[in-house]
Parts: C-alpha cells; structure tokens; sequence
C-alpha cells in the first residue's frame, strides 16, 4: 500500500470514529482496526492521537467549508452565489461525517487552543473569500458601494453558519422561504445607500 493511500485511510478512519463515537472516546486501536493498518503506522504516520484527531478534523472541516464556498465563488452573480448556498443546506447530511466531525470539532475548539487556531484559519478563509464576493457584486452594481466589505463578510458569514446549523436541528426547515426572503433583503436595500 502506498504511503499516501496508507496516511489516508487512518485519517478517514479517524474522522469516522470521531462521527460515531466523538472526539474523546477514540483511541489508536481503534483507529488502526478500522483502517485495517497495524496500529504503530498510526504513531508513524501521525506521532500522537491528537496530532492524528487534529489532522483528521481539520482535513474533514475544510472539505466540508470547501463545497459551498467553490458554489458561492463559481456563481455568476451574488445572488446566484446566495441561492447556491442554499442548494447545499438543501443536500447537507443531517448526522454525515464531514458535518458531524466539523461540530465536534467546534466543541473541541472551545478547550482546545490548537484546534480554535486552525478552525479559525479556516474561517479566515472563507471570509477573506465572501470579502471578495462583495467586492466583486459591488463593482457590477449588485450591491452598494458604500458598504464595507469586511464587516459584510463577517455578517454575511455569520448568517451561512447559522444558516447550516439551524438546517442541521431543523431537516425540515423552509429553505424556500429562507432563499425568498433572503433575496428579498438584498433587493430591498437601494443601491448606493449605507
């Protein structure tokens, strides 16, 4: 087995045992039965449990960010860029391991200083890109000018994440409604005014 095909299959074994079981009750063993890989390539490959954890959370958390952030960017519009958002809460996987391991994740990262240090650089991301996209709407004429692009990014951000975890308590939530309104929000606000 290649060393990359190896290192994989203990990260998604360890992302799927955080899913299951949470980030507390996995152990080496564990992840090296469910890799089918003895369990000192974990150490090898990894060091420790927590570098493993670690890795694997972040590789799952910013595979589970990556989706609908490439749907925002690649719409032609801020609009369409919204209305893509919405698609995928209307896909997302209720308990799935990405969504599942990035909540526990989250939780850890309230103890956890090295893993709020990286969520936190994910989410540095995602905002510097929706900055971009507010940018970009503002020179077509999508949105006001005057708007400051940081401060929407963090407010636009705030929304997408509350956005999906509302969707992750509620399955049933009107995402029709929410789209509507949410669009109606943006088209409410008249061009050039603050």
């Amino acid at each position: 087995m290649r060393d990359g095909t190896t290192r994989r299959k203990i990260l998604d074994a360890t992302a799927g045992l955080i899913a299951e079981l949470g980030w507390p009750a996995v152990t080496t063993r564990r992840i090296a039965e469910r890799a089918g890989v003895n369990n000192a390539l974990v150490h090898y490959y990894f060091g420790t449990k927590e570098a493993l954890l670690i890795e694997a959370a972040s590789t799952m958390f910013a595979e589970e960010f990556e989706g609908p952030m490439t749907r925002m960017v690649t719409a032609p519009t801020f609009a369409d860029g919204l209305r893509a958002y919405i698609d995928y809460l209307r896909v997302i996987e209720d308990h799935g391991p990405r969504v599942t391991v990035s909540v526990e994740a989250l939780l850890r990262g309230l103890r956890d200083e090295s893993v709020r240090a990286w969520i936190d650089e994910v989410l540095l991301g995602a905002r510097r890109i929706l900055e971009e996209l507010v940018v970009a709407a503002q020179a077509r004429g999508e949105l006001p000018a005057d708007l400051d692009p940081a401060g929407s990014a963090v407010v636009l951000a705030a929304l997408l994440d509350g956005l999906v975890l509302y969707r992750l308590i509620d399955p049933d939530l009107d995402l029709d409604a929410v789209e509507s309104s949410l669009l109606g929000m943006m088209a409410a606000t008249p061009k050039g005014t603050p």
